[in-house]
């Protein structure tokens, strides 16, 4: 059930995701329909963003998107060695 009610976009950028919103936007009928996007990054607030919109928002014609937002941490060593703090 839960494949076939949204479809996953990762690792795109946001030009490329922008790209396929709108396309999708347009249904294979001609018809508009809703396109929601959540961004998830594996954490408490993602699911329960995701459960909030199951139970209270998402409808059988709506398109869902999650897109994978992972959470970075800047690494020192990747730092350049003029860098100035």
């Amino acid at each position: 059930m839960v494949d076939s009610m949204f479809s996953v976009i990762h690792e795109q950028t946001v030009w490329s995701l922008k790209s396929s919103v709108m396309r999708m936007v347009t249904n294979t009928m001609g018809q508009q329909e809703i396109v929601v996007l959540i961004a998830v990054d594996g954490g408490e607030d993602s699911e329960y963003a995701f459960h909030w919109y199951v139970n209270h928002f998402h409808k059988a014609e709506n398109r869902l998107i999650l897109v994978h937002c992972p959470e970075t941490y800047a690494n020192v060593t990747m730092m350049s060695e003029y860098h100035s703090y």
